[in-house]
């Protein structure tokens, strides 16, 4: 009890727990862990618009991945593993698949109208241009998009609001899927949400301080989806979306983290999450291989 009071204050006194942690925060899994990379990250112009390149020499994808940042938290798996050539558009907070999600009127940083608007653009554009059985994969945080999309129309968070939200989501995810029927779509699911506390737990090295005598790391290292009834509704709903469509997959992208009823932060001595719901350097790759594993099954 003492140690606990005198660590307590101390922290206290110094700005935080946050501000104690950061002198012993460490993301960065093993160098040996996450490999040496074997693709260049190529900018090339696709159809006027700036996309990524993952191939060897003159290899032509026909893979094409878009996203917010939750395709972004792939890169280290695109650039340090093997995998089919792809290219990869990532735009940071935003979901704009049809005509209702590329003109919410919400903004704030990088979720400007404008931004959205090109995001849409280069969807269309880019999948225009694709040959018959190409693939497509949209990969994004749609409870974030449910957030903004809350914004937007005012609404609070409830059962009626969400499924409103899914409602529109799959309308716009429809309008250019229903027009490719020739090419395949594979539309990951929603990710789980940890704790900021649970993120700082595996990224610390918490042997090195008085942290050790109060945190127990095995706990750590499993963690509940701390918003499992949002995510569960929205994947289930993307998972029928995609049954009733022969061209398109759901892939669930927690499997690989499943321990159990829980789900793993921390796996070969590296931490999975760099914060709530996005992955560490390994953590993508770790989600990266289950999901193009899946692609490639098709």
């Amino acid at each position: 009890y003492v140690v606990i009071l005198i660590f307590g204050s101390y922290v206290k006194f110094n700005g935080g727990i946050d501000v104690y942690l950061d002198k012993y925060m460490n993301y960065a899994a093993n160098a040996e862990i996450l490999g040496t990379p074997k693709y260049q990250e190529v900018h090339v112009d696709l159809k006027g618009h700036d996309i990524i390149k993952f191939a060897h020499d003159n290899e032509i994808p026909h893979i094409f991945m878009i996203g917010d940042s939750h395709a972004g938290h792939y890169f280290t798996f695109f650039k340090n593993r093997e995998h089919e050539p792809l290219y990869v558009y990532s735009c940071p907070a935003i979901t704009a698949y049809g005509s209702i999600f590329s003109k919410i009127k919400f903004e704030k940083v990088g979720t400007q109208k404008s931004v959205r608007e090109t995001y849409y653009e280069t969807y269309k554009d880019v999948i225009n241009s694709l040959s018959d059985g190409d693939k497509v994969i949209l990969s994004n945080n749609w409870r974030y998009a449910y957030e903004v999309y809350m914004l937007d129309h005012k609404l609070t968070n409830n059962q009626k609001n969400l499924k409103q939200f899914m409602h529109d989501l799959l309308q716009d995810l429809d309008e250019q899927i229903s027009l490719h029927p020739h090419l395949k779509f594979y539309i990951i699911g929603q990710g789980i949400y940890t704790t900021k506390d649970k993120v700082v737990c595996v990224n610390a090295s918490v042997k090195k301080s008085l942290l050790s005598y109060l945190v127990d790391e095995e706990e750590c290292k499993i963690t509940r989806d701390y918003l499992d009834t949002d995510v569960n509704a929205i994947n289930q709903g993307l998972k029928e979306y995609a049954d009733k469509h022969s061209n398109v997959k759901f892939i669930d992208r927690n499997i690989p983290l499943k321990k159990g009823s829980l789900f793993m932060t921390y796996a070969n001595n590296s931490p999975l999450f760099r914060d709530m719901d996005h992955y560490s350097e390994y953590g993508g790759i770790l989600v990266g291989e289950y999901i193009m594993s899946k692609v490639a099954e098709n």
